[in-house]
């Protein structure tokens, strides 16, 4: 997966007793209204370089490949989707 680095969001040096230490800037505005999805949630993922060991803010743009649904009797289920197939194009 490639890494979409997350505009105005900045990892500083942490202290031993903090999980993380975020920056903020007004960029970060910008890129949120840019890449949130449609119920105004954004995912970042905090990672760790290989390299440096300095931590990092990316995107989390993961989605799933498989809908939920609740049915009229309450239950959930996955939505399946139907793929639409030309039957012009089978070559038999």
């Amino acid at each position: 997966m490639e890494n979409k680095f997350v505009d105005g969001l900045f990892c500083n040096e942490k202290k031993d007793w903090m999980d993380a230490n975020l920056g903020f800037t007004s960029k970060f505005i910008e890129y949120y209204k840019n890449n949130c999805d449609s119920k105004g949630n954004l995912r970042v993922v905090i990672a760790k370089s290989q390299n440096t060991g300095k931590q990092y803010a990316k995107l989390n743009d993961w989605k799933p490949q498989e809908t939920f649904v609740r049915t009229e009797e309450g239950k959930i289920e996955v939505e399946q989707e139907e793929d639409e197939i030309d039957t012009m194009s089978i070559p038999f």
